[in-house]
């Protein structure tokens, strides 16, 4: 189930413009500033070679640049994927002395005017990458600012799921929280919906026996928008995560194996490497066996659907229906639609966990989810998704 946030497209055509602006400027100031100079005068041209300036920018974008303003100034603009670049900025000013004071003026005013320049493109090009790495992480960057920025001593944070694109740094967000003393929720909400937590304390209780097969159904009435889908981590982390969630919990056993088939059928979102369909098979530690299919379109609505087989019994959560309507003809009989997204389907869900996040607050309750229950998941979705580029059965904990 995707919650939807705010994101940004690759920076790649922005950052190349800005790019070939700043070049074009430059281009334009040194050739200007060399005229000045004596074309006929070799001493000129050799310290005007002699002065150069390099400038680096490493960022978090997705583009490779690199440019030759000219003989005395580089601009290389580079990037990595990785959604925890640091952004850095190494500025070099390679500078040498020339015989003739003339020379060495025109050259100096060269490079003022260059530099001038390239520092203010700069600002606008860190501004750009700031922009987008923060939107692009805002999981990451808000909560670590909360733990650690905000004053005093750190605020407390409920974090919509997942904490961030993979295990290491959400793990790394909850030794922040551990360090600071700080509760951290992160907002697994299904574990609040009154339907399900009523089958999580029958299988507790053990009512029907030990579980043998869990079987979940969630599908969105309607894909996301595709640069939501472009950034989310993939439909395993970003949705599936939910079904992976329920299965940890409701079978109270960790993952053994995981085994992924899926599908792309919207061209769009194939386009940027995501599935909008996956069956997955879990096999747990205690023998249990857990089924989920997850797809991003559903033509009826927001399909929720779990069932709870046991040993003596079952236990099953249905659809809602949005009213309770149904018309009976001598051909025809109708009966309510099903919810058509999130909002809809789990309201008391979404204000129970508030609820508990406040009552975790004023000391009146310990976390529900915890550190483990969330990296578990985690690594259940990494997993699952290393199957389903492989086609293979994965072994949990494997490298």
């Amino acid at each position: 189930m995707p919650q939807y946030h705010a994101t940004a497209a690759a920076a790649s055509p922005s950052l190349a413009a800005v790019a070939r602006a700043a070049a074009a400027a430059a281009l334009s100031s040194s050739s200007a500033a060399a005229a000045a100079t004596t074309p006929s005068s070799p001493s000129s041209s050799a310290a005007a070679g002699s002065n150069t300036t390099i400038i680096t920018i490493i960022s978090s974008s997705n583009s490779n640049i690199i440019i030759s303003i000219s003989s005395n100034t580089i601009i290389t603009i580079s990037s990595s994927s990785s959604s925890n670049t640091i952004i850095t900025i190494i500025t070099t000013i390679i500078s040498s002395s020339s015989a003739s004071s003339n020379t060495i003026i025109v050259s100096s005013i060269n490079t003022i005017i260059t530099i001038t320049i390239v520092i203010f493109i700069i600002i606008l090009i860190i501004i750009s990458i700031i922009t987008t790495t923060i939107i692009i992480n805002d999981h990451l960057y808000i909560i670590l600012s909360s733990l650690t920025i905000l004053k005093p001593p750190g605020k407390a944070v409920f974090s919509e799921k997942p904490i961030t694109a993979d295990v290491d740094t959400t793990r790394v967000c909850y030794e922040k929280a551990e360090a600071k003393n700080l509760p951290f929720l992160c907002a697994f909400h299904r574990r609040f919906d009154p339907s399900l937590m009523a089958v999580k304390a029958s299988l507790e209780a053990g009512q029907s026996g030990h579980l043998r097969l869990l079987r979940s159904s969630s599908h969105d009435h309607s894909p996301p928008p595709i640069d939501y889908v472009r950034h989310s981590g993939g439909i395993l982390k970003d949705s599936t995560i939910h079904d992976l969630d329920m299965a940890l919990w409701m079978a109270a056993s960790p993952a053994r194996k995981v085994y992924v088939q899926g599908r792309a059928f919207d061209p769009d979102i194939r386009s940027v490497g995501d599935l909008d369909l996956v069956v997955v098979s879990v096999e747990h530690e205690s023998g249990s066996v857990s089924v989920i299919d997850n797809g991003r379109r559903c033509a009826h609505g927001y399909d929720q659907r779990l069932e709870a087989i046991c040993e003596d019994g079952s236990f099953v959560v249905t659809n809602r229906s949005t009213h309770q309507l149904y018309t009976h003809g001598p051909e025809v009989s109708t009966r309510p639609g099903i919810d058509a997204g999130f909002d809809t389907r789990y309201p008391q869900a979404y204000l129970n966990e508030m609820e508990h996040f406040l009552d975790v607050l004023d000391g009146q309750a310990t976390l529900r989810v915890t550190k483990q229950d969330t990296l578990a998941a985690m690594q259940l979705a990494e997993a699952a998704a290393k199957s389903a580029q492989t086609g293979q059965v994965v072994t949990i904990g494997e490298p």
